[in-house]
C-alpha cells in the first residue's frame, strides 16, 4: 500500500508488487518476479540476473549470466567463454586454445601441453614426448 497524495488515502499496490511508493513504483515484487528499474519482471533483461528477487547486472566480461551475476552464459566482444567455471576471460592460457567460431576456450588433447587451431594441433609436448614440426 501507499498514501496518495491527492486524497491522502492509502491505495493497494498493483501485483505484481509487492510494495510500492506510487502506483508505477515498485519497491519489491511478488514471488516469482524480478525487481528491474522499479517494475517487476517475470524475465530479467539481457545483461541481468535474477537473484534474490532483484535483476542484477551480470559481471566479469559477462554478456548474458544466469542464476549468478558471476555464471557467464556468454561473453562480451573480446573475450573468450571458459566451460570449466562459466566465466569469460581475455585469453585462454596454457594448455588451451581459442575456437574462434564459438569463441571460447578449447583444452589441448593429449600429448599436447600447448595447440593452436585445433586440440591436438601441439605447438610443445608433454614432458617425455618430442615435438616434430
Amino acid at each position: 500500500m501507499y498514501a496518495t497524495q491527492t486524497n491522502y488515502s492509502c491505495v493497494s499496490c498493483q501485483s505484481p508488487c509487492g510494495y510500492c511508493t506510487s502506483l508505477t513504483v515498485c519497491i519489491t515484487c511478488l514471488n516469482g518476479f524480478y525487481l528491474s528499474n522499479s517494475s517487476c519482471v517475470v524475465e530479467c533483461p539481457a545483461g541481468y540476473t535474477g537473484v534474490n528477487q532483484l535483476c542484477q547486472v551480470c559481471l566479469g566480461n559477462c554478456a548474458t549470466c544466469s542464476g549468478s551475476t558471476t555464471l557467464c552464459n556468454s561473453c562480451k566482444s573480446n573475450t573468450y567463454f571458459m566451460s570449466a567455471n562459466n566465466s569469460c576471460v581475455n585469453s585462454c592460457g596454457t594448455g588451451l586454445y581459442i575456437d574462434y567460431l564459438t569463441q571460447s576456450c578449447i583444452a589441448c588433447t593429449s600429448p599436447c601441453k600447448t595447440c593452436t587451431n585445433t586440440s591436438d594441433t601441439c605447438l610443445s609436448c608433454t614432458v617425455g614426448i618430442l615435438y616434430n614440426n
